[in-house]
């Protein structure tokens, strides 16, 4: 069994390491322990009323599945879930061999374990294929809205390709990659707005044989904790964790400081902690605004009293750790070592009857993710005090987690799949290993060097290190930054991965020039500790469409190619006629830019330039496709010039685990 490390810097032998030094008490809902000053531990659960009208699943770090009961907190090592109400409308999501299930070239068997940790034998599906292209798919009568689909899988039996959809195979997601046969991994393909979904699972090679259980879709952008159906669709009622009054009374309501640890939501704007009086007229509260920014705002009587917001929250999903002190006059909020413009209330609210934790006052929006820690001070800490505890940690990590750090391309998941490089990284270990994504979108590498050294707790972690994309002209300052790092971590803790280039910045362009240049020195300074993904990316041949002709083009020119790049952009042509030789139109969707490779029917059009809606440069016919004549409402897909599929960051992961060592 793995055993978590406890990390901490500051606090005394006499007391639990994750209680902050001079804090008066402190909650681990990771290890369900509460301490308290001068009263030493005392009882956890009376501290907490947990309301939720239904069973709920909880995964701890090591990718164990256990089920809780009706009103009952969700908790394990990796803290306490708060989730919001959800609907599986997936029918026997254990059971392929149910009649809601059509099966093609396949047949399916329940003979296999349960996904969660009781492993009851046969409660959940294998399914063989008997010819090629077997499916497996469930046909759902529904309104059209936003579906995110998930399901635990495991090969059983072959190497061929598993491909998962819901939308009856019009696309199918290839999910090969993830896969292993020592335990089930849960899987997720881009969300997509669609009435009447059909879900399952497409096995291309005859003979091969998976497993699958907790089949779900649900309307989300995430994951949300699976939820087991058998004959009609089951829904998971919201989470709602409060403060007893036992645990209020510990807790000044006028002045202090609040510590807590928690997993940044994918939902924003979504709650950490409140103090109100039930309503949102008198409250004071912690929320996950939006990637990157967090806030806390006092209100008394209706009129906001002060509102201040911070960066550096990270990633969703990413554990981030926030300060909030409040007095009269002043308030105080940081977030990971950053530290916010602060606030002057006029007042704040002295009578709150209700506490909530990963919720706003009024039960509204759910947290979507863990807390961890959470700890409390009868002093309002100044700003430089509070910005110093924020780039603390006093929640546990397994002692084998693995810290990701780097830009958009560590961060982001522009294809809509929310798979990253670090979440498949994660599932390319038996047992499942924790990876923190600590990817910020836009950061050069001086920026990103100067979150990792406000956050000494992650230098004794393995590291992935994936700077430089945003200021790769600046190739000596990128080495340095990076040095200023592995001298923290030391070099067998850490894996520098190459400067990607991107479409336009190819064979003879300055950019590229610059790259390898950077790449080349990257090398030699690391040597084994360094991966070439660029390379790599440069001369792969995705073998669901080995001769695509813009990959062709791609790999002449030593840019990672165009098939395992994020389609990021899809829209409607809204110029009423586009004639074959026409290079500039309009488009019903932002977010496009030069360099860009549109698929409109069966064209690939370059984009040269883009004014707003407007592509107003291309070139038509790119790559030896034949231009065609569009009118208002022809569909088309934009391919990112330099961010990464899903199966792109896929390979980067499988590259990373095989260079790393870890």
């Amino acid at each position: 069994m793995r055993r978590s490390r406890l990390i901490t810097l500051l606090g005394g032998a006499r007391t639990p390491s994750w209680l902050p030094a001079g804090f008066a008490g402190a909650l681990n809902f990771q290890t369900q322990q509460a301490y308290v000053v001068g009263q030493g531990y005392i009882p956890f659960s009376p501290l907490l009323t947990t309301a939720r009208t239904t069973p709920e699943l909880v995964t701890d770090y090591n990718g164990n599945v256990t089920v809780v009961g009706n009103n009952t907190a969700a908790i394990s090592n990796a803290g306490l879930q708060i989730y919001g109400a959800t609907t599986n409308v997936v029918l026997w999501n254990n059971d392929g061999t149910n009649a809601a299930w059509t099966k093609t070239n396949c047949t399916a068997a329940l003979d296999q374990p349960a996904v969660t940790s009781d492993q009851t034998p046969n409660t959940t599906t294998s399914l063989t294929a008997t010819g090629a292209n077997a499916t497996c798919l469930q046909s759902i009568t529904l309104a059209s809205s936003a579906r995110f689909h998930t399901a635990y899988v495991k090969r059983l039996v072959g190497s061929g390709e598993i491909d998962m959809t819901m939308d009856g195979g019009t696309t199918w997601w290839a999910v090969t990659p993830y896969l292993n046969s020592s335990g089930y991994t849960r899987l997720s393909i881009p969300g997509k707005t669609l009435a009447n979904p059909q879900v399952g699972f497409r096995i291309v090679t005859n003979g091969d044989k998976i497993a699958f259980g907790l089949v779900q879709n649900e309307n989300h952008n995430f994951p949300s904790p699976a939820i087991p159906t058998t004959s009609v669709a089951v829904t998971r009622n919201q989470d709602v964790i409060t403060g007893t009054a036992a645990l209020r009374a510990l807790i000044s309501p006028t002045t202090g400081t609040i510590y807590e640890a928690y997993g940044t939501t994918y939902a924003p704007p979504a709650g950490i902690w409140s103090l109100s009086d039930g309503t949102t007229s008198n409250r004071m509260d912690v929320r996950s605004n939006q990637t990157g920014l967090a806030g806390s705002f006092i209100t008394v009587g209706g009129v906001q009293q002060s509102g201040i917001n911070v960066g550096s929250q990270g990633s969703p999903g990413s554990i981030a750790a926030a300060v909030m002190s409040y007095t009269t006059g002043s308030q105080q909020l940081a977030v990971n070592g950053a530290l916010a413009t602060p606030g002057t209330p006029g007042s704040i609210f002295a009578s709150p009857t209700t506490m909530h934790f990963g919720q706003l006052a009024g039960n509204t929006n759910p947290l979507q993710n863990n807390l961890l820690v959470f700890a409390w001070s009868a002093s309002a800490l100044g700003g430089a005090a509070a910005q110093a505890l924020s780039a603390q940690s006093y929640f546990s990590l397994p002692a084998n987690t693995i810290f990701c750090w780097g830009d958009s391309l560590t961060a982001g998941t522009e294809d809509g799949t929310n798979i990253t490089y670090p979440n498949v990284l994660s599932t390319l270990y038996a047992p499942a290993r924790l990876t923190e994504n600590m990817g910020v979108g836009g950061q050069t590498s001086t920026q990103i060097a100067a979150r990792f050294l406000a956050a000494p707790f992650t230098w004794n972690y393995n590291s992935v290190l994936w700077l430089g994309r945003n200021n790769s002209s600046q190739g000596a300052t990128v080495q340095a930054d990076i040095a200023s790092m592995v001298a923290k971590l030391g070099l067998s803790r850490s894996l520098v991965l190459s400067v990607l280039n991107g479409e336009g910045e190819g064979t003879g362009t300055g950019v590229l020039t610059n790259i390898l240049a950077l790449n080349s020195a990257l090398s030699s300074t690391y040597n084994s500790r360094y991966a070439d993904v660029r390379s790599m990316l440069a001369t792969a041949v995705n073998p669901l469409d080995p001769t695509n002709a813009v990959d062709v083009i791609d790999r002449a020119n030593n840019i990672p190619i165009f098939t395992y790049r994020a389609v990021d952009v899809t829209g409607t042509i809204t110029t009423a006629v586009v004639a074959p030789t026409d290079t500039s139109f309009s488009v019903s969707v932002s977010g496009l830019a030069a360099n860009f490779i549109l698929a409109v029917g069966s064209e690939y059009i370059y984009v040269n330039a883009v004014s707003g809606t407007n592509v107003t440069s291309c070139i038509r016919g790119y790559a030896g496709t034949t231009a065609g004549a569009y009118a208002t409402g022809q569909a088309f897909a934009g391919t990112d010039n330099i961010h990464l599929s899903a199966a792109g960051y896929a390979l980067v992961a499988q590259w990373v685990a095989a260079a790393a060592g870890y």
